[in-house]
């Protein structure tokens, strides 16, 4: 388990250690810190150095997702209005990145904390000091725009656009989105439309103008700009038709806009009915909006006469028409404006994967999880067998191993924030689906290495991505070279650790094709149906519910045929003098240049395929019949039998042993009706006085070849799968019988991953 937590904390460290190294200033002491603990990462799996690799998950934990983390909350923080709390979240980040370039921000954050606690005289009298002590352009321009935000939330509308106009260029506000639309409203409130109107054309004209992701800040602009002239028939009929919240509105956002834009026109009952309606639709998020209600209700109600918002505004006419025009072409490219938050049909497929991992582990996991979940698992060509192909359908859908799962499920919503609003989650799940099954066809139609196992929403999860690289790809290029290169390094890193996980399932012939097929299937169908999305959506729908059916027919098959599948290991073979009646399906030759477990391969040993891919290492050999009786037992105290320092040269300096636990009867490696001169030693491995791996010895009489199971980590041979173990270790010598096929005749020199 620690081996699978290190390899997601090397992926996390990569794509934070990638992130600040390709940063404004490359090179800096956080990027160089991250490049370290991913080569400590790579040293710990390689060397199987269990210390530092808990030292680099730790590290990874506290330098990455914990900073992400409270990131998150702090602009949680800020949504709702609790600076403070913001400030201090934001505050510990920065202690958890050294080198990452935040202390600078701190400090202008520290005056958004001025500001809730002290007002709005002491914040900006703190970032005038600031203003005057730096020495940077770069970091003046944002303490100055920070100061022209806070006059703004404040109200001091005119002092704001006045030391605006002191501290910057008249058509700085196009490069930066946020402060010219806090600048269009200013002018707004202070009467003067034809600078409003200025300041509009400037982000209308400017790059961020074809950038999608600022597409919903630009329609925010639009409509204040609406509203503040007066033109309450175009903003009401926005509002009315739901297309605000496409640009990130909420309700209580509309409610304002509709009162500023009745109180322009002149219907001051109707704009203080709807400031009014402000808080009664108003969330958590919405304080600064409840604020800006009170505020001009107040101003209408004790100053009618002279408030500017009581003023009609005169005729713009063309303006207002273009504006108006603007915004409704951008609601009509409606699905481009945004990405999904909660895409549902992702999530729907995610909360399958989570109840088949919730399946395998309810039914004790290992082989015997994967086979009741409905996994597909065969020990012998398919052509030659009746094998369940009804799981194909199944086997998508089941997990054995949680990170694996992890990686999957965020590819798959990751794919789904973006495709959902433009293609529908029906032609989505569509194609997910759909991919992951034509993937598994394939990996199946190229096994030849067998035991194969085909599980995993790997496949899907490849589908997925490959469905986003169309769409994704194209909102990339419209931000830049810069953010297509990005976006297309993101897609390459997510699709090769995708492949590798599905390869380390179903092998390199299988893997690579099921994977190649899997993401192919969904690049082309989202090119196929993105320009077509509505008209694709009811055959998705008949599609999705069809292969549901067929899904839920073949989970009944699954569960049937689910006991043979992980109890019988193929027909009757001898090998090594040794008759196996239980087969040795599983096992295959097993050549690995770096170890993942404690316990090293040992030369010429068959290793269970199967278990290698549930988490486990279970080796088998056959001891030839001259082996002593003392060398499977320990001669003197403290000394580990020899038959251990014999298979594995450096044994006795990395590893001690001691007598297995009493084993009752049923789990015993010896069965009740075995001859009398069956015996067996069951042995616990330790490594630094933790127990790390088990080993049996097992023979049938004093002259029969010896049976030697070895399993790590601990509990891999005595675990849910110890039957077929036990089954392994219950052979007996060899019958006369010259019928009797070789084990692994036609599979001895395989190299399955």
């Amino acid at each position: 388990m620690i081996q699978q937590a290190l390899v997601l904390a090397l992926l996390l460290i990569a794509s934070a250690a990638m992130s600040a190294l390709q940063g404004r200033r490359p090179g800096g002491t956080y990027g160089w810190l991250q490049a370290t603990l991913l080569l400590l990462g790579v040293y710990a799996l390689r060397e199987d150095s269990e210390l530092v690799g808990l030292f680099v998950i730790v590290m990874s934990g506290l330098t990455v997702v914990l900073p992400a983390a409270l990131d998150h909350l702090a602009k949680a923080a800020f949504a709702r209005g609790r600076a403070v709390a913001a400030v201090r979240l934001f505050s510990w980040r920065a202690t958890l990145m050294p080198g990452a370039g935040l202390s600078r921000q701190q400090e202008i954050l520290h005056a958004l904390e001025l500001f809730d606690r002290e007002g709005v005289d002491t914040a900006v009298g703190y970032l005038a000091e600031l203003e005057e002590a730096s020495e940077e352009e770069s970091v003046r321009a944002v303490i100055c725009e920070q100061r022209v935000a806070i006059l703004f939330q404040a109200g001091r509308w005119d002092e704001g656009i006045k030391y605006y106009n002191q501290a910057f260029h008249p058509n700085y506000a196009a490069l930066r989105p946020a402060l010219a639309l806090g600048l269009l409203r200013a002018y707004g409130e202070s009467g003067d439309l034809e600078r409003a109107a200025a300041i509009l054309g400037l982000l209308e004209e400017s790059v961020l103008a074809n950038d999608p992701r600022a597409k919903g800040l630009l329609g925010q602009a639009q409509l204040t700009y609406l509203a503040y002239a007066g033109a309450a028939t175009w903003v009401e009929r926005f509002i009315d038709e739901g297309a605000t919240g496409k640009i990130g509105i909420s309700a209580a956002g509309n409610e304002l806009y509709r009162g500023i834009a009745r109180a322009r026109a002149g219907d001051l009952l109707a704009a203080k009915a709807a400031f009014g309606r402000v808080r009664e639709v108003a969330t958590a998020k919405d304080f600064q909006v409840l604020n800006a209600a009170q505020r001009l209700l107040a101003g209408l109600e004790t100053e009618e006469a002279q408030h500017p918002l009581a003023t009609l505004a005169e005729e713009t006419g063309e303006k207002v028409e273009h504006v108006a025009a603007r915004v409704q072409a951008l609601f009509a490219s409606g699905l481009e404006l945004r990405v999904s938050r909660w895409p549902l049909a992702s999530l729907l497929v995610i909360t399958f994967l989570i109840a088949g991992y919730v399946t395998y582990a309810w039914s004790g996991g290992g082989v015997k999880g994967l086979a009741s979940a409905g996994a597909l698992i065969w020990y012998a060509d398919p052509v030659g067998t009746s094998g369940a192909w009804f799981a194909v359908l199944t086997s998508p859908w089941v997990h054995g191993d949680p990170i694996i799962l992890a990686l999957n499920c965020y590819a798959i919503w990751s794919s789904g924030r973006i495709l959902e609003p433009r293609i529908g989650g029906s032609v989505l799940a569509a194609l997910c689906v759909l991919g992951g099954l034509l993937g598994a066809v394939g990996a199946l139609l190229m096994a030849q290495t067998f035991p194969a196992t085909f599980w995993g929403g790997g496949l899907m999860a490849l589908a997925a991505v490959g469905a986003s690289l169309p769409t994704g790809g194209r909102i990339a290029r419209r931000s830049g070279p810069k953010s297509a290169r990005r976006w297309y390094v993101i897609i390459g890193m997510f699709a090769s650790g995708l492949s590798l996980s599905v390869v380390g399932l179903m092998g390199w012939r299988a893997g690579l094709s099921g994977a190649g097929i899997a993401f192919a299937a969904g690049l082309g169908g989202s090119a196929w149906v993105s320009r077509r999305a509505e008209a694709w959506r009811g055959p998705a729908r008949i599609l999705v519910g069809a292969v549901t059916l067929a899904t839920v027919f073949a989970f009944v098959g699954a569960a049937r045929s689910s006991a043979g599948a992980a109890d019988q290991m193929g027909a009757p073979c001898v090998r090594d003098g040794v008759y196996f009646p239980s087969g040795l399906g599983a096992f295959g030759a097993q050549e690995r240049s770096v170890e993942v477990f404690p316990l090293p391969t040992i030369e010429g040993a068959l290793v269970d395929q199967i278990a290698l891919r549930t988490g486990h290492s279970v080796q088998l050999l056959v001891l030839p019949a001259s082996t002593s009786r003392g060398t499977l037992l320990r001669t003197h105290p403290g000394k580990n039998p020899e038959v251990f320092g014999s298979l594995m040269p450096d044994f006795d300096e990395r590893f001690s042993v001691k007598r297995g636990r009493r084993r009752d009867a049923a789990s015993s490696p010896v069965s009740e009706g075995a001859d009398g001169d069956a015996e067996a030693s069951v042995w616990e491995i330790y490594r630094g006085g933790e127990v790390i791996a088990e080993a049996w010895f097992v023979r049938d009489g004093p002259s029969a070849p010896v049976v030697a199971l070895f399993g790590a980590p601990y509990g891999g041979l005595s675990g849910v799968d110890g039957e077929r173990y036990l089954a392994v270790a219950r052979a007996e010598s060899a019958p006369a019988d010259a019928d009797t096929a070789a084990c692994l005749a036609g599979n001895e020199a395989s190299t399955p991953p």
